[in-house]
């Protein structure tokens, strides 16, 4: 850690160190943006949540052992929340000592097929022939992490998934390693009946109140003194149940509840019970272009405007409304949701009777 990034972390020990005083006629606000992205980024090195890994390591053991003697066994789908980071839990999931014989390929890694979908087909097709076996009795797991940035809402765009489904099902020299989010397949159930071809599934499952105060100790330990760090129960059982047990929208709750206190004597750090901002007004469009993104996962603009069946400056300004409000956030030239508005979103989307996900 470098000596500036040193200075950001003791002045906000220093901060939370003051919250400890008597406090008189304190005024609440935000914490400034700088501390809470210093925070951000500790909380961004802190290892995947045990359970997340335990049950995903679990599921590829398991069913990898099953493979070996019943080759038509050759699948298994990870589910997981929009806001779970699949991708970066299966790469961190695999058991190594399983793996020692075994080749892994990421037959699609460098694809980008959304800005045509009458070529997702063709193209998922072409990167499992390009794949070299030059031996036919090497076991090889091929690993698709994020199966939902390979289809689109739209006509003839989710053709491709028909298609590997039928050769995932026709492939048992290979054992196919899938990650998706549950609203996509929902979704791709409901237009591709997945779940009568890949039916081995396991949820990433919900975190209890306890998990969630575990993974986010070293943080609260090294930053608020310890009269802070032990509040009631209710707020970890509150914070739990807000966040529908998912890490990402937890991590994002629990910043929101760090306040600035304000007095005429000091200022300081202070935890207070965890809620949500309040969900601003959406007008109907602003509701089709939050479902996508949910559907859909991370997505440019153009591939946003192509699922909602729009040209891409018709949404523009819808867009940038949402980007206000910071109910999505931008990352390069991807566009999501932010995890802290999941919930009422979801909500939102489900009161409207849109097809949502069901969190485990």
């Amino acid at each position: 850690m470098n000596l500036a990034m040193v200075s950001g972390w003791n002045k906000i020990q220093s901060w939370f160190s003051q919250a400890q005083a008597t406090v008189t006629e304190e005024k609440l606000q935000d914490i400034p943006v700088a501390v809470k992205m210093k925070l951000e980024k500790i909380i961004d090195q802190l290892p995947l949540p045990s359970s997340y890994v335990t049950t995903v390591e679990s599921a590829i053991a398991q069913e990898l052992k099953h493979w070996e003697t019943e080759k038509d066994a050759n699948r298994l789908v990870i589910l997981g929340s929009p806001m779970n980071e699949i991708d970066d839990l299966i790469r961190n999931s695999f058991p190594n000592e399983k793996l020692k014989a075994v080749r892994v390929i990421y037959p699609f890694e460098k694809l980008e097929v959304r800005e045509k979908p009458a070529r997702i087909t063709q193209e998922l097709k072409s990167a499992i022939e390009a794949i070299k076996i030059t031996d036919q009795n090497e076991k090889i797991i091929m690993v698709i992490p994020n199966l939902e940035q390979y289809f689109l809402r739209c006509i003839g765009g989710w053709e491709g998934i028909i298609w590997l489904r039928e050769q995932i099902v026709n492939s048992p020299n290979y054992f196919w390693l899938i990650g998706c989010n549950h609203w996509s397949w929902k979704f791709l159930d409901h237009v591709c009946q997945l779940n009568a071809y890949l039916e081995e599934t396991v949820m990433i499952p919900q975190l209890n109140a306890e998990e969630i105060k575990s993974w986010l100790k070293p943080v609260a330990n090294t930053f608020i003194p310890e009269t802070e760090t032990k509040p009631s129960a209710f707020f970890w059982d509150n914070l739990a149940s807000l966040s529908l047990g998912n890490i990402q929208v937890a991590r994002q709750l629990w910043l929101q509840s760090i306040q600035m206190s304000v007095s005429e004597e000091e200022e300081a750090l202070k935890l207070i019970n965890p809620s949500f901002p309040k969900l601003p007004i959406l007008a109907a469009s602003d509701r089709y272009i939050l479902h996508s993104l949910l559907l859909h996962g991370k997505m440019k603009r153009s591939s946003l405007a192509l699922s909602l069946g729009e040209k891409e400056e018709d949404i523009q300004a819808r867009i940038q409304i949402l980007l206000r409000a910071e109910l999505i956030d931008r990352q390069q030239e991807a566009l999501m949701v932010n995890p802290l508005f999941y919930p009422s979103i979801k909500q939102e989307l489900n009161q409207n009777n849109f097809l949502i996900g069901e969190d485990a």
